[in-house]
């Protein structure tokens, strides 16, 4: 049967990594073994050592709390803390008997822990009988003496103390029984399982080199002979490699012209869009003066409106009071022409007096004139404050006529900051396509620089096809020498120059590109001050 090179390679390799996997699976199924050991150790026989440790301290825990209680020297606190040490002891027992409990246990465990149990029960209950004595004699206030009497013969002597001392005894052989299968069954089977893979993988492993030695002796001899045909094959496909790398210069060459064509283009698109740039820029400057002087004149004109409000409201406080001294003094008015009435009767009244009324009468020609004088008075205050009522009506139309035209340029500022938003948004549109523009020609530039790029990569790859014609059957002579052990004399081809020209026209495309980078319109437009 006839194989080929990459069956007989892949037939090789495959049966030394056989032989690997079937060494690795070997030291896998040990891991295993020594990692189910590890677990059986972490996960059930220390957990287990452990929960027995605990349930024995807090047994002696609680003999030592009944013991406390047996001293006559203690308080009555002392006596609680002991009771409230034998309740926590109690409730510690149980959570680790809990935790031993719920991890497996074997037939020979079983019988022990429930023997444990058996005389943990009596144990318990002897305990309860001594704390509920303690705890009677404690309230009867019994002597101090005559209570640690009766608990030290109850508690150290007789049934107490033996079901304390046999529950003890279980506990320590159940702990024996756990540390002696720990020691005899997870380090002797760790220890055997240890050296059988060694031995295994061991030979596993020189009966894998010796197979793997000689596969590779028979794949080396059935290798030369086609290696031979395959070298004729390339020595003749280094030929054709030359043609090939003439084709690709010539193309090369294509791209370099239509790169520059496409980079005079894209000069010329960088102009125009760099000139509007500028005018949208101006636009934008203009626009925002213009916003703010109109943001200033309505602020301006609503100050004066408010002004005017200000000014009506005192032209009519104004009024009021001059309404209300026109009445007072038309009851000055009243006043005084009433005491010239009562000046006068006073006068005719002095007058039939005769020589007796003649000061009384004088008296009343000098209330007469002074009721003359106030009514003068009176008439002429009037006449003012008529006066001033009629200037007061003026101004406040003239108030009125100026309150309504500031009304008026307030609703035009307005309008025109209307307008001159719409235009604001119209120029940050403006902004929107000439950001669009300068997108698409970044990706213009982009395109002729990567064209530019893989127009140069291509010369290069034209040159390096020609110099590795030759490298390529120099190398196929040497594999023949190697292969068959003669030397093989083949025509050796001299490098073909490379024309550079296209070179350097691709060079000078990517200069203008560097030369024209378009900017962001960003970097030229202040967009923060929309």
């Amino acid at each position: 049967m006839k194989m080929s090179l990459n069956f007989k390679l892949i037939g090789g390799f495959l049966i030394v990594a056989l032989i690997t996997a079937v060494v690795g699976i070997i030291g896998l199924l040990g891991i295993r073994t020594s990692a189910e050991d590890i677990d059986e150790l972490g996960n059930q026989l220390i957990p287990k050592i452990i929960s027995l440790e605990i349930m024995k301290i807090k047994q002696i825990e609680i003999k030592v709390s009944m013991r406390s209680l047996m001293t006559p020297y203690a308080t009555n606190d002392d006596y609680k803390r002991q009771f409230d040490a034998i309740e926590k002891s109690r409730l510690e027992f149980a959570e680790a008997e809990k935790e031993f409990e719920a991890i497996p246990m074997s037939v020979k465990g079983a019988e022990l822990y429930s023997e444990i149990k058996r005389k943990l029960d009596i144990a318990r209950k002897l305990n309860d009988e001594f704390i509920d004595e303690a705890e009677h004699l404690l309230d009867s206030n019994y002597d101090k003496e005559v209570l640690t009497k009766e608990l030290t013969e109850k508690g150290l002597t007789g049934e107490v103390q033996e079901a304390f001392n046999a529950m003890l005894a279980s506990i320590d052989e159940l702990l024996a029984f756990t540390k002696d299968i720990y020691i005899k069954n997870i380090v002797e089977n760790a220890e055997k399982s240890s050296i059988m893979n060694v031995t295994i993988i061991t030979i596993a492993s020189i009966v894998g080199f010796m197979l793997a030695l000689i596969l590779g002796i028979i794949i080396a001899i059935s290798i030369s002979k086609p290696i031979n045909t395959i070298t004729q094959e390339l020595t003749s496909s280094s030929s054709s490699l030359e043609s090939a790398a003439g084709q690709v210069s010539a193309s090369s060459q294509e791209l370099s012209s239509g790169a520059s064509e496409l980079a005079s283009s894209v000069e010329e698109m960088t102009s125009s869009i760099e000139e509007l740039q500028s005018i949208i820029e101006s636009n934008s400057k203009n626009i925002n003066e213009g916003e703010m002087m109109m943001n200033e004149t309505m602020i301006g004109s609503k100050k004066a409106v408010d002004q005017m409000d200000l000014l009506k409201v005192s032209h009519e406080e104004i009024r009021s009071n001059s309404k209300k001294i026109e009445k007072i003094i038309k009851v000055i008015d009243d006043i005084a022409f009433q005491t010239n009435i009562l000046a006068l009767n006073a006068a005719v009244e002095a007058a039939r007096a005769g020589e007796a009324g003649r000061g009384f009468a004088v008296v009343a020609d000098q209330v007469k004139n002074l009721a003359q004088k106030s009514a003068d008075a009176a008439k002429e205050t009037s006449a003012l404050i008529e006066t001033s009522i009629t200037g007061v009506d003026k101004g406040y139309m003239l108030g009125e006529n100026v309150s309504e035209s500031l009304s008026k340029a307030v609703e035009l500022a307005s309008k025109v900051s209307v307008l001159m938003d719409e235009v604001n948004k119209a120029s940050k549109e403006q902004l929107k396509g000439a950001n669009q523009v300068t997108q698409g020609i970044t990706q213009i530039n982009t395109v002729v620089q990567q064209t530019a790029s893989s127009s140069e990569e291509t010369a290069a790859a034209g040159e390096e096809l020609l110099s590795q014609a030759d490298v390529t059957k120099t190398i196929v002579s040497r594999l023949k020498s190697i292969v068959s052990g003669k030397a093989e004399d083949i025509e050796s081809h001299t490098t073909h120059k490379t024309n550079n020209k296209h070179v350097r026209q691709i060079e000078h495309v990517k200069k203008q590109i560097q030369t024209h980078t378009i900017h962001n319109p960003e970097s030229q437009i202040p967009f923060d001050e929309f």
